[in-house]
């Protein structure tokens, strides 16, 4: 009996010893981890070869089999759909045979099919070997990545109106249009928003400095379309730093979160130089503003006689203008085929002592005068103007007044001079 019991203890013996040679580290944590290269396939390039690489990480045995699939039997693990969007491939068996990695080839074919619905992704995995005569492909945790299907249709084409804007424009609109033109039969499988943004680094236009703009625009093509134009505007607004420079650049560039950037469109922010900079002073650069404006509103560019408006010449060289003190004190344009209407902008003129138009094709109503406290001669009569006569009663200096041959309401007591008054006023009407 002890003979017996002692053999059969050897034998459990040899049979603990034999486990512990087949199976050494059982313990440690096996698995197989895989890699793509490329790591992306295009679409439209039809079959295109994939080699999976397979890293083994502890495992217990030299020699070792599984399989690689491309293609997941889940489909809720991939976007792209086998059949519809990339031909069924084969699975492979795949040995470790004394060595920490493997590579295997497949043969994927992608599907053009008609649709440009951007990057979809196929299930790239392996798993258990099952009854292939491989050692010790249990207890193994069996990787996978994925393998990206690219659609690469052209993007939407970004475009703007206007191209170019005057540096002086003010605030300016501008359209943003996004082109899609697909090629063939194609149609987006999903619709595709751009986000627009003017300025980018590099530009020769600084943004906040050089101009102003509203905030990111957005347009967005449809599904199930081929060929679109959606547009969008925002507004732009140039500063005019009367300065004398090249002309500046901004880009418009438009981005989409599936597909990429659009391109962008530049808008050239044309230099405009200002006669007004070049003035001695900063009241002289006030009243040649106010000049300018004068000579835009009155259609400056038909006048009998402009000589130097609106040139860096000095304003007392400007025809008929006298400079005083460093201010415009006299504007004398009679008879000199004025047109359209008196500035607002003109009541600016603070040291304005003469103020003559007669003789025009002036239209309008006359403007607020009120501010011109150093007035003393007003003719504006025989023009087109129209409206209530001013109230004038606070320009203590106003001596003589023509606004005759007009279509003007009022009478002698609406420019509120009063008649009691021991100075001589000259009013006609």
């Amino acid at each position: 009996m002890l003979r017996r019991f002692f053999l059969s203890g050897l034998a459990l013996f040899a049979l603990a010893v034999l486990a512990a040679l087949s199976f050494p580290g059982s313990a440690s944590a096996q698995s197989v981890s895989l890699s793509v290269n490329p790591s992306s396939i295009t679409e439209e390039n039809g079959t295109q070869k994939v080699t999976v690489t397979a890293t083994a990480n502890s495992l217990d045995s030299p020699y070792f089999c599984f399989y690689v699939d491309v293609g997941a039997h889940n489909a809720s693990k991939q976007t792209a759909t086998e059949g519809t969007d990339y031909a069924g491939v084969s699975s492979k068996l795949v040995y470790f045979n004394f060595g920490t990695t493997v590579t295997t080839t497949f043969d994927v074919t992608a599907t053009d099919d008609s649709v440009s619905d951007g990057g979809e992704t196929i299930r790239v995995h392996s798993w258990k070997a099952g009854n292939q005569s491989c050692k010790n492909n249990f207890n193994v945790s069996y990787g996978a990545t994925n393998l990206t299907l690219n659609d690469s249709d052209p993007k939407a084409n970004l475009s703007v109106s206007p191209t170019q804007i005057n540096e002086n424009a003010g605030a300016t609109v501008v359209t943003v249009t996004a082109d899609l033109n697909l090629q063939g039969t194609r149609t987006l499988g999903s619709a595709l928003a751009y986000t627009v943004s003017a300025g980018k680094t590099g530009d020769s236009a600084t943004k906040d400095t050089d101009y102003a703009a509203a905030g990111n625009l957005t347009v967005t093509l449809p599904s199930g379309t081929a060929n679109a134009q959606v547009t969008g505007t925002f507004t732009l607004t140039p500063e005019w730093d009367l300065l004398d420079e090249s002309d500046e650049t901004i880009t418009v560039r438009g981005v989409s979160t599936n597909d990429g950037d659009a391109g962008e469109a530049t808008i050239t922010l044309k230099n405009v130089v200002s006669p007004c900079s070049s003035q001695l002073t900063d009241d002289l650069k006030a009243d040649c503003a106010v000049l300018e404006t004068l000579y835009d509103d009155a259609g400056g560019d038909n006048w009998e006689t402009s000589t130097n408006w609106k040139t860096t010449t000095p304003l007392g060289q400007w025809y008929g203008i006298k400079v005083s003190g460093g201010r415009v004190t006299e504007i004398e344009l009679d008879k000199n085929q004025l047109t359209g209407t008196i500035s607002t902008g003109i009541s600016a003129l603070s040291n304005l002592v003469t103020l003559i138009l007669e003789h025009n094709s002036l239209s309008g109503t006359i403007p607020d005068l009120s501010s011109l406290d150093s007035l003393e001669t007003l003719y504006l009569n025989v023009n087109d103007l129209s409206g209530e006569i001013p109230d004038l009663s606070g320009l203590s200096s106003l001596s003589k007044v023509d606004l005759s041959d007009n279509s003007l309401g009022g009478t002698v007591s609406s420019i509120g001079i009063d008649s009691a008054s021991s100075k001589a006023v000259w009013v006609w009407i």
